[in-house]
């Protein structure tokens, strides 16, 4: 007797969790912020054939007569079905990026795990010590990309290969840790010792795969940043969802970069009439009276967020009460720059959150960073990140523009 649609897709959440625990940590799936992911090409392997034998459950599940039954198996189908197009182009071997990749994932998980009860740092001391294991094989993934001719670009290569460096340092959010465990208090003097040494492994484990990079990968990386007609229409449709007509798509966005252009000529002049927009936007980016520090930027923002929730809450959107809350932190330094939302966990115990990522800065700019606060917190929707992008000349080439895979935030 077929399945319930809805039992199959309860239980490929848990399968997915175990799958990918650092998948897990990120939607606040309980049980799984002690253990990584397999990063391995074998551990691809095991993923590739689990995926398999989830869509041949999706599509033999009784999805009964309710339309929500069908939906559910279409949704969930058409889930698994994108993340295997992974697999048959070898994307895993070529995961390597500046914001969205496992490199970020082995240094970033730690922000996003409970640190307050002693189950809370028992799971962070394992995956401390997991951590070189794990670096490990994701580097042999990597190596066995190259040795296929499947490198990533040299930018994305180069910045790995610094932000590497940077979670090896002395200034490696890891050592954050430190103080977040004596904030907790928990007087446990052999889980600290844990922690101590689990935070210098991972901190060798950085360093070790930023000689690789440096030395190894970046002499095979492509010169080119673009990704090539083919192989952006398939990441295209895996990061909307949809299948877009490309060359229309893109001739529709240089004519709104023109149109924006325009309209912030348009602005410039209204702000200081005798200057140019590039002039305008340094006065802006600049002025100190035009900027907060770090901590009163945070707030600020903060208040940003909670007001529009309290000026559209119930004039234009209906808001459930369990995802009213969204918390602003700043992400620590080491990253791309950028801003990039969070979803709540499961349980809804840790709000969503917008993290801003501004590097070392100690005055932030206000002039582009409070839009951006709506669209990744509310009433936007959770999405990417921000991409500094150069609009100063003419449109190149399709198969060589953007430098950015579709998917990352």
């Amino acid at each position: 007797m077929p399945e319930d649609i809805f039992a199959v897709c309860d239980a490929l959440v848990e399968e997915t969790a175990a799958l990918s625990p650092t998948l897990a940590t990120m939607a606040g799936i309980r049980g799984y912020d002690h253990l990584w992911d397999d990063f391995s090409v074998a551990g691809a392997e095991r993923r590739r054939s689990a995926l398999e034998g989830q869509l041949d459950r999706v599509r033999a599940a009784d999805t009964g007569s309710d339309p929500w039954g069908a939906l559910a198996a279409e949704v969930a189908g058409a889930a698994i079905e994108d993340e295997l197009s992974r697999f048959g182009t070898s994307e895993h071997l070529r995961d390597l990026n500046n914001i969205d990749s496992p490199l970020q994932t082995l240094r970033d998980v730690f922000e996003h795990m409970g640190k307050e009860s002693r189950e809370d740092w028992e799971a962070v001391a394992s995956r401390l010590e997991g951590l070189p294991a794990a670096a490990e094989a994701y580097r042999r993934s990597l190596e066995e990309g190259r040795r296929q001719g499947l490198a990533a670009a040299r930018r994305q290569a180069a910045e790995g290969a610094r932000q590497a460096r940077h979670a090896s340092g002395e200034v490696s959010s890891l050592r954050r840790l430190t103080s977040d465990w004596k904030a907790a208090d928990l007087s446990d003097e052999a889980l600290g010792r844990r922690i101590a040494a689990g935070i210098e492994a991972a901190r060798a484990a950085f360093g070790s795969l930023g000689d690789y990079l440096e030395q190894d990968y970046l002499p095979s990386a492509a010169e080119t940043d673009g990704v090539g007609e083919e192989r952006y229409e398939r990441l295209a449709r895996r990061f909307l969802g949809t299948t877009l007509d490309l060359r229309a798509t893109y001739a529709w966005g240089w004519g709104e970069i023109a149109r924006l252009l325009d309209r912030m000529e348009e602005t410039a002049a209204a702000i200081r009439p005798e200057a140019g927009r590039s002039e305008v936007m340094r006065l802006l980016a600049e002025d100190s009276a035009r900027a907060l520090p770090r901590e009163e930027f945070r707030a600020f923002m903060q208040h940003r967020q909670e007001t529009a929730l309290a000026d559209l809450q119930g004039a234009h959107f209906d808001v459930p009460e369990p995802i009213r809350r969204v918390e602003v932190r700043l992400a620590p330094p080491g990253g791309a720059l950028g801003a990039f939302y969070v979803s709540p966990s499961e349980d809804f115990a840790r709000p969503g959150t917008v993290w801003f990522a501004i590097g070392e800065q100690q005055s932030v700019p206000l002039f582009d960073q409070v839009t951006t606060n709506y669209h990744e917190g509310f009433p936007g929707p959770p999405s990417a990140g921000r991409h500094p992008v150069d609009l100063t000349g003419p449109p190149e080439p399709l198969s060589e523009a953007a430098g950015v895979v579709p998917g990352q935030r």
